[in-house]
């Protein structure tokens, strides 16, 4: 024990699948009267199987994940408003999941693209891709990630755009295929293609979901460590599968928003354990189809995973499932843009009637309560909004980029662009980067000036990755890279 801490090794017995939390050592925080907080492990350290989770305080009374009966322990909350993972200290340096870093479209502080661009000298590399698909790309160190059609994923050098390996996953127990069920072939996924959530990496494994319903995760050689599919059946979702995979501790979450088929198969939120792909729990929603993904936020309770649907709002804990508070939300039918942290424990939700801010905590249905303000700025129709972090957060919608205050819910700026998005627009140091469907790269300052206007030779509808001086963009087959080093 050493400055308040006390390091204890599980006997000898090491995981034969490192997990990214580390060395089979758990360590714990004695300098808080009453409690045991589990710290985040040391670098290179590998997790105890089974080991709680660093949210939760240590109590052999406690319940695991997902089991019935009374809970006597009670939760720690925890010290971050996203999830475990991001306490590595490479976490933010990379761009390890859909909208970066933190979930919410900003980059990292050593992320330093520049403002304006020249084609002809600013270009890295233009890679074409084996796999089409509408993810994003997520990078890692020296690797790019991405994800293709027929569950496939893919690592790029990210130095020179190379193609270092290509993975489709596959699901052992052939059985449970779709295309073995009496629904038909396994889908391609709508409009959205099989591959249109973005994978997530902890910079020693890549977890991916496909439209055809495989949850699967791969090492950084490209191996499959484990596949597994959520349903079977078809997707029920009239544009594909978009919402994408997040990290909370151990777990992997996932939210499948879908219509309810002739077999009663309809929306739920699933996690698994990250290791090996073992189901924790598993909760139906009462939702449509929609094509949001989560946020983890902090309330008064502790950490909750707040889901988004057509009208509705659901808040789990990330943990057990079980549901914390509901409120109304947008009643856009096609919702579409992810939720984002806005402030201290506000949450937004922009749909095509407007922006809606959420306080979050409570119990029960929180609608009344948890209104903290509404916006009648220009709704996006696809692209999500920035949450800058400094009390300010950006929509982007009908060809419009609005600044708004976060306390009040009030304009500041706004600037026309003139086209038309899909991908998310991404803050880096001050300034917003969109590129719109046509392939239209525009740069803003946060003061709302618009100070670039690029055309790309492809257009582009997968949210760009920025990391030290490059930005990544995805087209429909291939990977740009644009930057000055």
């Amino acid at each position: 024990m050493a400055d308040g801490r006390l390091y204890l090794r599980c006997g000898g017995a090491v995981s034969d699948h490192p997990s990214r939390l580390g060395d089979c050592v758990a360590c714990y925080d004695l300098t808080v009267a009453g409690n045991s907080n589990i710290l985040p492990p040391e670098p290179g350290a590998r997790a105890i199987p089974g080991a709680p989770s660093r949210t939760t305080t240590v109590s052999p009374a406690r319940n695991p994940p997902g089991s019935t009966g009374p809970e006597t322990g009670r939760a720690t909350p925890s010290r971050t408003a996203f999830n475990a993972t991001a306490q590595s200290p490479d976490w933010s340096k990379n761009w390890p999941q859909f909208r970066g870093p933190s979930g919410d479209g900003r980059a990292g502080g050593a992320a330093d693209p520049p403002a304006t661009f020249n084609l002809a000298t600013d270009v890295r590399f233009n890679t074409n891709l084996p796999a089409s698909g509408r993810s994003s790309p997520i990078v890692w160190g020296e690797r790019i990630y991405l994800t293709g059609d027929q569950a496939s994923v893919m690592a790029l050098d990210r130095a020179a755009g190379k193609l270092q390996w290509n993975t489709e996953l596959k699901v052992a127990d052939a059985a449970s295929e779709p295309g073995k069920d009496q629904h038909g072939p396994a889908p391609a996924g709508g409009n959205a293609g099989g591959a249109a959530p973005t994978p997530i990496t902890d910079g020693k494994f890549v977890y991916a979901f496909f439209g055809n319903g495989i949850l699967g995760c791969v090492d950084a050689a490209g191996k499959q460590v484990w596949a597994r599919r959520l349903f079977t059946g078809g997707e029920g979702n009239m544009y594909g599968l978009a919402a994408s995979p997040i990290l909370y501790g151990d777990l992997l979450i996932q939210v499948v928003d879908r219509a309810a088929n002739a077999r009663g198969n309809g929306s739920f939120v699933v996690a698994v354990r990250a290791i090996d792909g073992t189901e924790v729990w598993r909760k139906d929603r009462p939702t449509g189809s929609c094509w949001t993904t989560p946020a983890v936020v902090h309330d008064p309770t502790g950490d909750v995973l707040v889901t988004t649907a057509p009208s509705l709002v659901i808040a789990y804990d990330p943990r057990t499932g079980q549901q914390r508070w509901q409120a109304d939300g947008s009643s856009d039918e096609e919702l579409t843009a992810s939720p984002v942290i806005c402030g201290d424990g506000v949450v937004a939700l922009a749909g095509s009637d407007g922006l809606i801010a959420l306080r979050v905590g409570g119990k029960g249905d929180v609608t009344k309560s948890a209104l903290a303000w509404t916006s009648d700025v220009e709704p996006p129709r696809v692209a999500s909004a920035i949450g800058s972090g400094d009390g300010r957060c950006y929509v982007l919608g009908n060809g419009v980029l609005t600044c708004i205050d976060c306390s009040t819910g009030n304009k500041k700026w706004d600037v026309k662009l003139d086209a038309d998005f899909f991908a998310s627009p991404v803050l880096a140091k001050d300034h917003i980067y969109a590129i719109s469907r046509k392939g239209r790269l525009f740069v803003v300052s946060t003061p709302g000036r618009v100070v670039d206007d690029v055309q790309l030779d492809a257009g582009v509808d997968a949210t760009p990755a920025i990391v030290e001086g490059r930005i990544y963009i995805r087209t429909g087959n291939g990977l740009l890279c644009l930057g000055r080093r």
